[in-house]
């Protein structure tokens, strides 16, 4: 479920074209970044972020957002409560705000 909204995601699906999805390259990456794992870094972040999920995205799912904002010391976590994977479109009016307050320290 990429999007929450069956109505944004036709609109935004109609504007799509061919992506060039290309299956080698698809499998170069996955083979690439197979045994990659940089949790144990994130721990050492020593600079503001920002973890911004959508409640109903099932690309990254929200337990996966949570445990990856805990991991990182300080991290600010927002979900998207009307929102698949593509927070700023389904709901830019907010998400307009949660970066203008996390870029101004709030």
């Amino acid at each position: 479920m990429i999007f929450y909204s069956t109505q944004k995601r036709d609109a935004y699906m109609s504007h799509m074209g061919d992506l060039g999805y290309e299956p080698a390259v698809g499998e170069a990456v996955a083979k690439a970044t197979e045994n990659l794992d940089l949790t144990a870094k994130l721990g050492g972040f020593k600079f503001p972020t920002l973890v911004i999920d959508g409640r109903y995205d099932m690309n990254v799912a929200p337990l996966t957002a949570w445990r990856l904002a805990h991991a990182i010391p300080g991290a600010k976590l927002v979900f998207f409560e009307q929102s698949g994977h593509l927070p700023s479109y389904e709901e830019p009016e907010k998400y307009i705000e949660v970066l203008e307050n996390f870029l101004n320290g709030q």
